[in-house]
């Protein structure tokens, strides 16, 4: 059996969902000024900077719950988020929903779950989740192949369980970002 080659596996196919997740932060362009603050309610967002000043055009704040107001529990008046001032500088304007990049993640990621079911085709598992289910001893999740300490990258170890433990490193994770 080939060894499977966590790392490259990882870096192959993180690709698509990276350009997602950039597509996504594209829509917070217009943030373009300085941290406000945080409210748990709409009306409790900063209305001042930190100096005291009056907030400008860009400034931004989080919400940090969902306020429901005149909407729904699932479509809030105020969903929690990202807001921005608006053009004038005089009220807020959502951004970014803190659901949406929960969304986003919760469609490339594979749950542990989904991994050990095989039904994560179209998701993203870690190599930490792979390992856990490939190095599995007769399918149970309490008989692990194990080494002592010095011997993880050792032929018998990555043998055994079919992966590597090489780090990926910041200029591959650029590299990759840049190519999404």
């Amino acid at each position: 059996m080939a060894a499977f080659v966590g790392k490259s596996w990882f870096r192959n196919n993180i690709q698509p969902y990276l350009a997602i997740i950039k597509g996504e932060l594209s829509t917070l362009s217009n943030v373009t000024g300085q941290y406000a603050g945080k409210g748990a309610t709409f009306a409790t967002l900063p209305t001042l900077d930190a100096e005291g000043g009056v907030l400008k055009p860009g400034d931004w704040a989080i919400l940090t719950a969902d306020e429901v107001g005149t909407g729904s529990v699932g479509a809030p008046q105020y969903p929690a988020g990202l807001y921005v001032r608006d053009a004038a500088g005089t009220a807020w304007e959502l951004v970014q929903e803190n659901q949406d990049l929960a969304d986003i993640l919760n469609s490339i990621i594979a749950t542990p779950a989904e991994v050990d079911t095989g039904t994560a085709v179209d998701k993203v598992a870690s190599v930490n989740q792979l390992a856990l289910k490939y190095a599995k001893l007769n399918g149970v999740d309490t008989e692990l192949f194990s080494v002592s300490a010095g011997n993880v990258d050792t032929n018998e170890a990555v043998n055994a369980n079919q992966f590597s433990s090489t780090p990926i490193t910041g200029a591959e994770a650029t590299a990759d970002w840049a190519a999404a």
